[in-house]
């Protein structure tokens, strides 16, 4: 009799045990999301990526975008840089802890600040200054703020940034303007590896027309990176087909863009 009961005991002992175990899986299992951890990158899926955003090339360790990093402290055209970015003066521009002025090829942001009859620096008023407070904000945040708070901004963990200096004509270097900012596709690196072309993020979201960039050689503005060209002007006619920012309204548009 004492057998049997032992037996018994032993046997719903056994089986609680199971049941414990098994709930616990499934709690886990039912409780697990899709919500990314910053701190743990690894164990998300990082492959599902938003269809507005730009997909670029694979990247090996030592390239963007199919462009080598160079290390060194000498920019020339077609070569990925790091930086970091100290100042950004409008969506468009912005300065490195070296004090390098960039300026970001082939777009154009709205100008939040204009010269007056006498020369003195002014807001500019409206939709232009509207839309130029937004762009100047979306690039603060993914190219200075973000990386400082280590937070994520539009779906983005920034981490670093590469800057790519072009050929430039008529400027006071091969890869400058004519006030001296380094002319350059601009691209972000998240905490998951991978890289996002900035340039294309401003004007697929409407915050930024394609402007200064050609593929006519006899114009000042020409490039021979036909690749980044044709990107520019995939993202911009994307904007345009779903009227996002500067091209809700052609009104808005010539308000924002009145030369």
């Amino acid at each position: 009799m004492k057998k049997t009961k032992k037996r018994k005991t032993l046997y719903f002992t056994f089986l609680f045990a199971t049941n414990v175990v098994a709930f616990s899986f499934l709690s886990i299992k039912c409780n697990s999301n899709n919500k990314i951890d910053p701190k743990n990158p690894e164990k998300h899926d990082l492959e599902k990526n938003d269809p507005n955003k730009p997909k670029l090339e694979e990247n090996s360790s030592n390239s963007v975008d199919g462009y080598k990093i160079d290390n060194s402290k000498t920019f020339k055209p077609n070569f990925a840089f790091k930086i970091k970015v100290s100042y950004v003066k409008d969506g468009d521009t912005f300065t490195d802890e070296n004090s390098n002025n960039y300026r970001f090829l082939g777009i154009d942001t709205p100008e939040t600040r204009t010269k007056d009859a006498d020369g003195n620096w002014i807001e500019t008023q409206g939709n232009q200054f509207k839309f130029g407070k937004l762009a100047t904000n979306y690039t603060t945040n993914l190219t200075y703020t973000s990386i400082i708070n280590k937070s994520e901004y539009d779906g983005i963990f920034p981490k670093e940034i590469y800057v790519v200096p072009q050929k430039t004509r008529n400027g006071k270097s091969e890869i400058t303007d004519h006030y001296w900012r380094i002319v350059a596709i601009i691209y972000i690196k998240d905490i998951y590896s991978k890289f996002w072309c900035l340039n294309d993020l401003l004007v697929r979201k409407g915050y930024a027309r394609m402007n200064y960039i050609s593929l006519n050689s006899s114009s000042k503005y020409f490039t021979e990176n036909i690749k980044y060209y044709k990107f520019i002007e995939n993202a911009q006619n994307e904007a345009k087909k779903n009227k996002l920012g500067i091209w809700q309204d052609p009104s808005i548009y010539t308000e924002i863009y009145p030369w």
